[in-house]
């Protein structure tokens, strides 16, 4: 097993570690067949995931899993902590998308969500509805989620704060 791991400071609205991250994992860490996206107060249990979850998930396919909840139908919100203007975003809905602190993808999806990323406008503020949602939803890539309630979730959020 190959780990890569990227140390970005979290910050609200640091849209740049997001697209960042895609593009070091491709140039820089393009070795693991797989890419997880966890935020900073997040344990992942990588015993779990890589002796029970990986083999659990789809082949030779394209998808996001999300570890905690698919947003569905989300509310583009214009005021507030993330109002998102018109001329950013003008549907009043986001695409489906994980929410949360842990989402799963293979290499292949990364490298579309990628390429699709060097060539749409990226000023949307909440990185997982752009990533997991408006880049993911224009490559035709399915959310999933795979969870079997006597395993131990491999993402879990930890009070750490």
């Amino acid at each position: 097993m190959i780990l890569c791991q990227n140390n970005v400071e979290e910050v609200y609205f640091q849209l740049e570690k997001t697209l960042s991250g895609l593009q070091w994992r491709m140039e820089e860490c393009p070795q693991p067949g797989y890419s997880l996206s966890v935020d900073d107060d997040t344990f992942v249990d990588l015993n779990t995931l890589i002796s029970k979850h990986l083999n659990r998930l789809p082949v030779d396919s394209d998808y996001i899993e999300c570890s905690q909840r698919t947003v569905v139908n989300g509310k583009v919100w214009r005021e507030g902590k993330w109002a998102v203007s018109p001329d950013v975003y003008d549907s009043e809905k986001y695409p489906n998308y994980c929410n949360g602190p842990c989402y799963l993808m293979p290499k292949s999806t990364t490298e579309r969500l990628y390429e699709i990323s060097k060539r749409t406008n990226a000023d949307l503020q909440a990185d997982d509805a752009l990533l997991t949602g408006i880049f993911r939803s224009k490559a035709k890539i399915p959310l999933i989620q795979v969870f079997i309630h006597y395993l131990t979730p491999i993402c879990d959020i930890q009070k750490l704060r």
